[in-house]
């Protein structure tokens, strides 16, 4: 065990004589593993030890007794610790996150301000890698995803990356070492936890060898992304023209443009968006990005900009025949359901634009979504508006412009979205009210 952990480390040049270095512990096999193997070769490398453990506030009682454990662990292995507790699920909360990213996000912040500019070790084993990897794919991702958690990024270092995780409870129980589980990693709740007790054992069956196919798919995706970012980071320094990064291969200028756009924005577009990229390059045309950034070409140069936030309007109108809005107007017309009897295309405009009159109040009102609007389609569970309009990929500074259909507080008719399936047309149905968009004003 010591010898595949001394191999990492000098392969990837994670350790030199004189470290200081900052532990994550949770007191999980693998750290505590991990805290070990340190304390084996603290004075080989003349390091500096001390360890972290943050309690989340999430599993009561559980908790604090893996508290314990650490301090007490540190205590016989003369480890200097630092305790935390942070109530991550209300922090979360508050700042609209998800509890996991936020605990991650917390974790992270704790180890820089302890660790003051030293390094920080946390214990990510192969199968991490695995389930990471498996993660990204099944998520949708590129090459980047591939590559799934680096060795070493920044002061961050993992030295248990290539080590199986049925090796490192091997050597705690070759040492009668004791550590602690957390009960949630048990549960199939979890994206990450069906991954690893139903997905990699299933891959494993298939392939004993799946690890280390694993790690031969990382290490060749971390050389080509490599050398993609080589690439991009000298064509950025050279400020290349949309005509001159038009002459390269198309992988080429998909990586050039994520890089690109990552250093203007701090995000990496999506395929959907480096798509649009690419045909803005060829085209000329401007197009927009998430977090209400655009891009586009002037003067043969690649340009990415903080679009001008337009003054949204809101507005509220009962609904009569013709309704204008600040940004389109709408007709509204009753008809009967003999009038679409020859119509080809009666049941998708049933979905997206006629409403059942039997079934709504004679009060309709036309306005703007509004912060927890949800909507129930035929077929699909009720869903926020919002929500609706991320899948659909409607840029944020457009949603404000289209209209929804209320009636008596219940939302009936989403535009580009469609008709609530309470609304809808049935074979019951007389009379219907049709929804059109003459024009738009944006």
């Amino acid at each position: 065990m010591i010898d595949l952990f001394k191999q990492t480390v000098s392969k990837y040049n994670l350790i030199q004589k004189g470290d200081r270095i900052t532990i994550g512990l949770s007191g999980g096999a693998d750290s505590v593993c991990l805290a070990l193997l340190l304390n084996e070769v603290k004075g080989e490398f003349a390091l500096e030890l001390q360890a972290v453990h943050i309690n989340h506030l999430i599993r009561g009682e559980e908790a604090y007794f893996d508290m314990n454990f650490c301090v007490e662990f540190c205590k016989e292995q003369k480890i200097p610790i630092k305790t935390f507790e942070i109530d991550v699920v209300s922090l979360a909360k508050n700042a609209k996150k998800g509890v996991e990213e936020f605990a991650r996000q917390k974790r992270y912040e704790v180890f820089e301000k302890v660790s003051q500019g030293g390094k920080i070790a946390t214990a990510h084993n192969l199968d991490d890698v695995a389930e990471t990897l498996i993660f990204n794919i099944v998520r949708g991702t590129g090459l980047k995803g591939l590559c799934s958690i680096p060795a070493i990024r920044g002061n961050i270092i993992r030295p248990l990356i290539e080590t199986p995780r049925e090796k490192i409870e091997d050597f705690l129980k070759q040492k009668n070492q004791k550590f602690v589980t957390d009960s949630t990693n048990l549960e199939n709740e979890y994206s990450r936890n069906k991954i690893r007790h139903l997905v990699v054992p299933t891959l494993k069956d298939i392939n004993p060898m799946f690890l280390q196919s694993v790690l031969r798919l990382k290490e060749t995706s971390e050389i080509y992304a490599e050398y993609f970012n080589d690439f991009s980071e000298k064509l950025y320094n050279e400020n290349v023209s949309a005509e001159k990064l038009l002459k390269n291969e198309k992988a080429q200028i998909y990586e050039y443009l994520k890089f690109f756009i990552n250093k203007k924005t701090g995000f990496t577009p999506d395929k959907f968006h480096l798509e649009k990229c690419f045909e803005a390059l060829k085209s000329g045309v401007k197009i927009s990005l998430p977090k209400g950034y655009s891009f586009f070409v002037k003067n043969n140069e690649l340009v990415v900009e903080k679009q001008k936030k337009e003054i949204e309007e809101e507005f509220c109108k009962t609904v009569k025949n013709e309704v204008k809005t600040p940004y389109n107007f709408y007709k509204f017309e009753k008809k009967s359901l003999k009038d679409l009897k020859n119509n080809k295309n009666v049941y998708n405009l049933f979905l997206n634009n006629a409403i059942d009159c039997d079934k709504i109040c004679h009060s309709l009102i036309l306005r703007n979504r509004r912060a927890g609007d949800t909507i129930k389609l035929k077929r699909r569970p009720k869903k926020e508006i919002k929500a609706i309009y991320n899948e659909l990929k409607i840029a944020p500074e457009n949603r404000f412009k289209l209209a929804v259909l209320e009636c008596e507080g219940e939302i009936v008719w989403a535009e580009n979205i469609g008709v609530a399936e309470k609304f809808l047309p049935n074979k019951q149905t007389k009379m219907f009210l049709k929804i059109n968009r003459e024009a738009d004003y944006h």
